[in-house]
């Protein structure tokens, strides 16, 4: 499950199926300017629901007037999770380390991609801080 949005209630993803990745499907993803890339096992076929602020569910998906919300989320294996397949976003709610998802016969950016990258980042969280800042 992932959390995408704090507030007063949450949004979280439940995981329904998983549909693997043909061999060459990698997931890029940045740690500061450190690249790390990882094969992609598939994607998870996800679910929304909300919880609140007590982690109680308040809202669970069904076909009602908007029908199901769900999405498809790249997975990926990190031995944090145990190895288990995640969807990239799991449990980074203010930072998100994926890159970009990599097709078998597409080549991996240049350096100078990634450094544009990096430096992009690097003015968004700059902005988000000082947005915090005139808001306290």
């Amino acid at each position: 499950m992932t959390d995408s949005t704090p507030g007063r209630h949450q949004i979280w993803w439940k995981t329904i199926d998983f549909r693997p990745a043909p061999a060459g499907w990698r997931v890029v993803s940045l740690f500061g300017d450190r690249r790390s890339v990882l094969p992609m096992p598939g994607w998870l076929i996800q679910e929304r629901y909300l919880i609140d602020a007590n982690d109680k569910v308040v809202s669970e998906p069904d076909d009602s007037t908007y029908g199901r919300e769900r999405r498809v989320a790249p997975g990926i294996t990190v031995e944090g999770y145990d190895w288990c397949v995640q969807p990239t976003d799991e449990n980074m709610r203010d930072v998100d380390t994926t890159w970009m998802v990599l097709a078998p016969d597409q080549p991996e950016p240049s350096d100078e991609e990634q450094a544009a990258e990096v430096q992009r980042r690097a003015t968004v969280a700059a902005k988000r801080a000082a947005a915090r800042t005139a808001s306290s």
